[in-house]
């Protein structure tokens, strides 16, 4: 039963664009709680839904991480139309412009390569993909790139922005498919998430570790007046979940995904016997590229570290019995742009979290360096030995 009138405001009930999805979302978690059956939506219904949001963006994203990876682990063009193939890209040279299409999709126009990449429009028509191929000196079966590329697939979608542990009370309840999070915002803002179970991991102890990225969106329901419910991003989620039990969150630098993906590639060819060449050079470019944007980002959080660390001194000021350094505590915080509701707390949080990320992305680097240290001693070496047999 659904009464259309607010019995204490005496306003009808509007019904705005996405009120449906909302009141699913709260029928969705009653019944998950009661133990009832939760509808789900046909196939039908949701392949057309998802033809329809579906944009040429998220297309051209997927036709481009399969054929980089094309590129890196085929031999010859005819060896890449195969592979190709096996992946489910449909590929056409034969026009000017080479054309490609995802098969497992449901794509219905061909993506023209020139739109794949802005600062190099030919990167993906034939001429260069010949050429590029002719750097690579691997040859990997069509199963063994199946294989990798799943498994590729999958550290994808199981990589993290952030990791943010949660004890036992801030779970509402649990169901087959996920975990219903108690969240609040602000005063009186008390209500529910849902998480998808791939997404939390739970402890011996009792507690939870919850992975979320930037750009996750959840639905905040809350439980007594639905005109406060809310979406909100995985960062904003991870500042509340850490803020209602005091725990400092993990934040993993995206570049830590960039540098072991790299090493994992260099490691596949090493495990093929590549280990000289265009191929395996290009790769330890990239690996040298991503040690350098990694040192650029230690140098930013160091700089965001000290205006935190600043900012917290300020803070911790403004609760002075000294008037004039509050009042100078203030004028510094507002240079700084710093908003005028911020606590102390929230600060020393975000200050924990930074100097986490900064600890693991350091430990990164050094062991990545070190490892690179170690493999340039063990070629030089062979180096060595192959020409002492050659006199």
């Amino acid at each position: 039963m659904f009464n259309s009138t607010n019995m204490v405001t005496g306003n009808a009930f509007r019904w705005q664009k996405g009120t449906k999805k909302i009141f699913e979302q709260i029928s969705d978690k009653h019944a998950s709680k009661a133990g009832a059956k939760i509808i789900e939506k046909s196939p039908k219904n949701s392949h057309k839904k998802y033809t329809t949001w579906q944009t040429e963006s998220i297309y051209k994203s997927q036709i481009k991480q399969r054929l980089d990876f094309l590129l890196e682990f085929s031999s010859d063009i005819n060896d890449f139309k195969e592979k190709a193939a096996a992946l489910q890209l449909e590929v056409n040279f034969s026009g000017k412009w080479a054309t490609y299409r995802l098969l497992d999709q449901p794509q219905i126009k061909n993506t023209r390569g020139r739109s794949l990449s802005k600062s190099n429009p030919e990167k993906y028509n034939l001429s260069n993909i010949k050429e590029r191929l002719k750097e690579n000196n691997i040859k990997v079966t069509v199963d063994e790139v199946l294989e990798r590329y799943d498994e590729k697939i999958d550290i994808v979608k199981q990589d993290f922005d952030y990791q943010v542990t949660i004890e036992n009370w801030q779970v509402d309840h649990k169901t087959e498919k996920g975990y219903y999070l108690n969240v609040d915002f602000g005063t009186a803002n008390h209500g529910q998430i849902f998480i998808g179970a791939y997404k939390i991991d739970q402890l011996e102890n009792g507690d939870f570790k919850v992975y979320l990225k930037k750009k996750d969106f959840f639905h905040f329901m809350n439980q007594k007046d639905s005109t406060r419910s809310r979406y909100i991003d995985g960062e904003t989620l991870v500042r509340q979940l850490s803020l209602y039990n005091g725990t400092t969150p993990l934040k993993k630098e995206p570049i830590i995904s960039t540098i072991n993906e790299i090493v994992d590639a260099i490691n596949f060819l090493a495990e093929h016997g590549v280990t000289e060449g265009s191929q395996f050079k290009h790769m330890e470019a990239n690996l040298y590229n991503a040690l350098d944007e990694s040192q650029i980002k230690l140098d930013k959080i160091d700089e965001k570290i000290l205006e935190l660390t600043q900012i917290a001194k300020y803070l911790i000021a403004k609760t002075s019995e000294d008037p004039e350094e509050v009042q100078e505590a203030k004028k510094a915080l507002d240079n700084m742009n710093v908003n005028s509701d911020l606590k102390y707390r929230d600060i020393q949080q975000e200050l924990s979290s930074e100097k986490l990320g900064r600890k693991i992305l350091k430990n990164k680097f050094d062991q990545t360096v070190n490892e690179i240290n170690q493999f340039n001693e063990i070629k030089a070496e062979k180096i060595s030995e192959n020409n002492k047999k050659l006199r």
